[in-house]
């Protein structure tokens, strides 16, 4: 099967056009088209009948995860791929539930790009062989599926070391609601501060 165009959102440059060129060999495509900024993608989106969307999701001052949701209800018919060097169950369900079609390691070669799309053709959802383990883990590990996709979201930035009024900007919330958002993280962790939210998080597995 072919498709119409690629289009790949990514801040680092040398893996977007490594990556450009992975799916440019496998001949599928009339066109690819690589971005680092969010809008500019928006506007191609818009302006032409993409068929696959590749993002990166730890781009800057994008959230990630509601704007695949968005995309989802506006482009039904398009394949949106995330692409991270995140090896982390949780997230990759919860963004299937967002609706992503697939979840691409950054040390995807080209037989594992073909089986995604082999894959996404079918209407299965496609994820990395590295990831699967986590995937299968976690299923039996409810405690790991604690966070809703929002919690998830913030947990990044905590760990990242944001402020409290660093990822109500970038999420655009409340300080009120991160701080919600944060206290109930702890409640269901059984925690009582952010160091031990945060060392008990990953010791779970459930971030990087």
């Amino acid at each position: 099967m072919n498709y119409t165009s690629a289009l790949i959102l990514d801040d680092h440059q040398l893996f977007a056009e490594a990556l450009a060129g992975l799916i440019k060999s496998t001949g599928k495509f009339e066109n690819v088209v690589f971005e680092n900024d969010f809008q500019a993608i928006v506007t191609l989106l818009e302006s032409q009948n993409a068929s696959h969307l590749f993002i990166d999701y730890m781009m800057p001052n994008v959230n990630t995860m509601a704007e695949i949701r968005n995309f989802h209800l506006k482009y039904p018919k398009l394949k949106i791929i995330v692409v991270s060097s995140i090896i982390n169950g949780n997230l990759v369900l919860q963004l299937q539930k967002a609706g992503a079609n697939a979840f691409l390691s950054k040390n995807s070669n080209l037989d594992e790009l073909t089986n995604a799309f082999r894959l996404m053709d079918t209407g299965k959802f496609f994820m990395s062989n590295d990831l699967k383990s986590e995937v299968i883990d976690l299923q039996f590990n409810s405690k790991k599926d604690l966070f809703t996709s929002r919690e998830f979201e913030i947990m990044h930035h905590i760990i990242n070391g944001d402020t409290i009024d660093e990822t109500a900007e970038k999420l655009n919330l409340s300080k009120h609601t991160v701080v919600a958002h944060r206290r109930n993280m702890m409640e269901k962790m059984e925690v009582n501060s952010v160091p031990a939210l945060i060392k008990k998080a990953i010791d779970l597995g459930m971030m990087s």
